[in-house]
């Protein structure tokens, strides 16, 4: 506008009344009472620049001024339709509209109670009101502009409209600088108005705001598309066109309120342009609809303004004073519970809240800390999803975390388990959970622990599965037991389940492995495979009683271990395999000879059962040991008289025990097995089958081979050697005596001697002399005793082939 062909009429009619002729002082004095089409310009003392300019349709004097003094400079005047246009750094600012106005020339003010507009003169923001004042200072030459009632303000933007915001206050200050605009709004605390900001559905309350606004937008644009490579759009796709307004603040109970969600604090910060904001000092977020409630002492939040909405989408809180940031929510494991609350705190906790609008995200990092009523957990990070419970009845719902997503040094304690892993994935509703990274499992009270690539843990059933990784064929899951007495079972396999016993859940818990199955426990020396494995083991927390005060009060003793499948067992270097095998742990001492009744030897030993697999027709699972390579066990010969001569024996040989089930003790020094059903005994050159063997090893020392001590073979005896065979009752074989007896019904038979038969005296029997490689018939020396007149009947000699001779007593066992 051309404010100097606006002036030129009033100027012109105040010179034309100056040179009308009056031959008196006050005829000369020009008084003017109003003036249309009003346009005056103020210009700054230092700079001589345009500060602001005054445009009225009608001006009319309300106020003379003193004597002497020019009316127009320096009286009061009412005006009206208003226009002031403010100027920064010589371009137009600011415009300010009112339908009627007080002006004063002299003190380049001017001021109403009626109705106003304030409006940017590039379209960034207007503010209507009523009742203002606008006044260039003089000193400073700066622009000041205040609405003192039903503030409202309106920020724009052209290219999303979405973002407009609205400020509603009481008051309204704006300072004109040349390098920004200064927007301060003030509420009313007596009557109880605060400043409201709206964006969309968001919605910001303070005592106080503030918006800068800086002077040229065209500069700030050309700078932000300079750091941006050109590009007139951020990095995060946001328009710069918002960033015109530079900043807003407000302070005093600051509180952002979007749907059910609001974030509260002392003062709160915007970025427009990044939709960004800032709360500091004693934050709050509450989510109203799930009751979720957030302390901390910072947050950070961003604004998203898809589908021309504004909801919150992310707050970010840290504990910028160094308290944890801290969340609670109801029970993991007792949701419904509202007495029991799941704590949650961190360094750093971010809200996410735009994916769902029934769903809150909520990312802690640093330092994270989760306790409940029987959970503690710490991590790296942790992720949760927190959702709405349904409530039929109407009420209020609870915050429901649906899913926990932790990650980075993952240790927990869950129900006496001690949880390490890398991530972790809880699902409260559906109690479960997913562990990954390597995890491992304590359970110190129970004295076991786990081991594999990925664990599912159900919290209802207490059932844990551990599984390997299945790139990995090489991989295996792992479980070790201990016992009372410290002894360690090691178990490994391609998978793991851990769970209560059905028919007793508060006394057993049972260990299953499947899949090219290891065993080994060290401690007992005895370690094997199969292609499934079942551990039971007791866990009766009554056994605490007798130590509550120590560390191993409650413990795990694997009373029992079912293999099944392929079962390949050592002791040392004692074999055992069959079909499937049922270990137990200790085994009560009248088990072993009544001469160990006292236990005076310290022995603990371990009971196994081994049948042959269900439906195995062919037999190729009947239950099987082998004894080591030993002198004792080449001495086992069965010196029936057969044609072939005897072999001449090395000093060495095995003893293999085959039967329909195998039972057997081992301990330390000492084993001792029992064959049952359809029993063969094959030595180093004869076999033997029968429906009964029982058989029992002896070492000097750990490190020592088991050699055997006795053999009894009993019902349906029947030996084979080459050509000969021989039958009885029972067969007895001491090898380290080099004697065995073949009794009960006793005959032999060869192609080279035919049969012979012991005789019709009770007591006779057949004597197979080890050592002599020999066998006779003798009666019982027992019997001769009270029968000194029985003579022996006739024996049959068979070469030699044994050189080697024992001497040591034994005493063998009473029948079983």
């Amino acid at each position: 506008m051309n404010f100097k062909k606006r002036i030129v009429p009033a100027l012109a009619a105040a010179l034309l009344l100056c040179t009308a002729p009056d031959e008196s002082a006050a005829a000369n004095r020009i008084d003017v009472k109003f003036v249309e089409n009003l346009t005056l310009a103020g210009y700054g003392k230092k700079d001589d620049a345009l500060k602001w300019a005054i445009d009225a349709d009608r001006a009319e004097l309300r106020e003379g001024s003193a004597e002497g003094k020019d009316s127009l400079k320096n009286g009061v005047w009412n005006v009206r339709n208003l226009s002031v246009k403010t100027f920064a750094d010589g371009k137009e600012s600011v415009s300010v509209e009112s339908p009627t106005a007080v002006f004063f020339p002299r003190e380049r003010r001017a001021e109403s109670d009626d109705r106003v507009s304030v409006r940017d003169a590039q379209g960034r923001f207007a503010v209507f009101g009523k009742g203002w004042i606008w006044k260039c200072d003089r000193k400073d030459d700066a622009n000041a502009i205040a609405v003192r009632n039903d503030v409202v303000v309106k920020l724009y933007d052209a290219e999303k409209p979405a973002r407009e915001i609205t400020v509603t206050s009481t008051s309204l200050d704006i300072a004109l600088h040349d390098n920004e605009t200064v927007l301060t709004f003030r509420g009313n605390a007596k009557k109880n108005r605060r400043v409201r900001v709206a964006q969309g559905e968001t919605v910001t309350h303070c005592d106080a705001l503030t918006i800068v606004v800086p002077a040229d937008a065209e500069e700030l644009e050309n700078a932000s598309a300079k750091s941006s490579g050109g590009n007139t759009e951020n990095a995060s796709g946001d328009a710069p066109a918002l960033k015109r307004i530079e900043k807003i603040s407000g302070t005093g109970n600051a509180e952002i309120r979007a749907g059910t969600r609001e974030v509260r604090g002392d003062t709160v910060d915007f970025t427009p342009g990044t939709n960004r904001f800032r709360v500091r000092g004693n934050v709050a977020f509450r989510d109203k609809k799930t009751l979720l409630e957030v302390r901390g002492d910072e947050a950070i939040g961003y604004m998203n303004d898809a589908a021309g909405k504004i909801a919150l989408e992310k707050i970010i809180i840290t504990d910028a004073a160094g308290t944890p940031v801290s969340v609670e929510t109801p029970s993991l494991e007792n949701r419904r519970a509202r007495g029991d609350r799941a704590k949650f705190s961190a360094k750093k906790l971010s809200l996410i809240l735009g994916e769902n609008a029934d769903e809150t995200r909520i990312l802690f990092e640093n330092e994270v800390r989760v306790s409940d009523r029987s959970v503690t957990l710490n991590c790296d990070a942790l992720d949760v999803r927190c959702g709405r419970l349904g409530n039929a009845s109407g009420g209020n719902g609870l915050a429901a975390v649906r899913e926990i997503d932790a990650r980075g040094n993952v240790r927990a304690t869950q129900e006496g388990r001690i949880i390490e892993c890398g991530a972790a994935k809880i699902f409260p509703s559906e109690g479960r959970t997913t562990l990954t990274g390597n995890p491992r499992i304590r359970v110190p009270a129970q004295r076991f622990s786990l081991a594999g690539a990925r664990c599912e843990i159900s919290r209802d059933t207490k059932r844990l599965e551990v599984f390997r990784d299945e790139a990995d064929e090489k991989s295996r899951v792992a479980a070790t037991i201990l016992d009372a007495g410290g002894a360690e079972t090691r178990l490994s396999g391609k998978m793991l389940t851990v769970a209560p016993d059905s028919a007793a859940p508060e006394k057993f818990t049972i260990f299953t492995l499947d899949g090219d199955v290891a065993i080994s426990s060290p401690s007992r020396e005895l370690s094997g495979s199969c292609d499934r494995l079942l551990a039971f083991c007791d866990s009766e927390k009554s056994k605490a009683k007798k130590s509550e005060n120590s560390a191993n009060a409650h413990f795990d003793s694997v009373k029992k271990i079912e293999a099944y499948g392929n079962v390949r067992l050592e002791k040392g270097e004692t074999k055992i395999s069959g079909g499937m095998a049922q270990i137990f742990g200790d085994v009560a001492v009248q088990e072993w000879n009544s001469r160990d009744d006292d236990g005076s030897d310290g022995e603990r030993p371990t009971k196994i059962i081994v049948r042959a697999a269900e439906n195995d027709v062919s037999g190729e699972t009947r239950p099987k040991i082998t004894l080591p390579r030993t002198q004792s066990a080449a001495a086992v010969a069965l010196p029936i008289p057969s044609s072939v001569p005897a072999k001449k024996s090395d000093g060495a040989g095995t003893i293999i025990a085959r039967g329909d089930e195998l039972e057997t003790l081992l301990g330390e020094q000492r084993i001792r097995f029992w064959l049952r059903g359809n029993v063969s005994l094959d030595t180093a050159d004869g076999h033997c089958t029968s429906e009964e063997l029982e058989a029992e090893a002896r070492r000097q020392n750990a490190k020592a081979a088991f050699e055997p001590e006795a053999f009894f073979c009993r019902r349906n005896v029947r030996i084979v050697r080459e050509d000969a065979t021989a039958f009885g009752d029972r067969l007895e074989i001491f090898p380290k005596r080099q004697i065995g007896f073949l009794v009960g019904n006793a005959k032999l038979h060869s192609a080279r001697f035919g049969t012979t038969v012991p005789g019709a005296a009770a007591g006779d029997r057949f004597v197979l002399d080890l050592d002599k490689n020999e066998v006779r018939i003798e009666t019982s020396p027992e019997l001769l005793k009270d029968n000194p007149a029985q003579v022996a009947t006739p024996r049959t000699t068979l070469p030699k082939g044994i050189s080697e001779r024992f001497s040591e007593k034994f005493k063998k066992s009473p029948k079983r």
